[in-house]
């Protein structure tokens, strides 16, 4: 003798009862799908955008980015006081080492025309993040620069990815 049950409805609030059984079924929670950045860090729930809830842009979060920015930039520009040092230490003449930042502003250039489009076509906190990362990463190769090359192709690189703030 089968079972009498009572159909299923997908009416929120509105109890259903189980194929096998005059026992109610409890709710589904809503499925969230997973989130990555890096396509590997997953993203938590409460950090993801949501359009009902407000964004807070605090104080906090402003001197964040503020030295972010200020940092990543710097990236361009601080090796320009101490070219006549290293120079100096390779043993490379002062037009050999005139070469780095006019590579570095290339690189820039470069990052502009190439990387700083990818914000409209993927999503951008992992770009971001992505692009720090490397940038943090080449900055060590670069500091542990033996020579003149070395330093010359790091630079060139650091500076294509420095387009973060962009």
């Amino acid at each position: 003798m089968p079972s009498q049950r009572t159909p299923r409805t997908t009416q929120a609030g509105s109890s259903a009862t189980s194929l096998h059984s005059d026992e109610p079924v409890s709710e589904a929670k809503e499925f969230v799908s997973p989130a990555y950045n890096l396509w590997i860090v997953p993203i938590p729930v409460r950090r993801r955008y949501h359009p009902d809830k407000e964004f807070q842009f605090g104080l906090g979060l402003n001197l964040l980015f503020g030295f972010a920015a200020t940092f990543t930039v710097a990236n361009l520009y601080y090796n320009q006081p101490i070219l006549s040092i290293l120079a100096d230490d390779w043993g490379v003449t002062y037009d050999d080492i005139s070469r780095v930042p006019t590579l570095l502003q290339c690189g820039y250039a470069v990052g502009i025309l190439l990387l700083a489009p990818l914000g409209d076509m993927v999503r951008r906190r992992g770009l971001v993040l992505l692009l720090i990362v490397l940038t943090a990463t080449l900055s060590i190769g670069l500091a542990l620069a033996p020579n003149l090359i070395t330093f010359e192709i790091l630079g060139f690189f650091i500076a294509f990815l420095t387009v973060t703030r962009e």
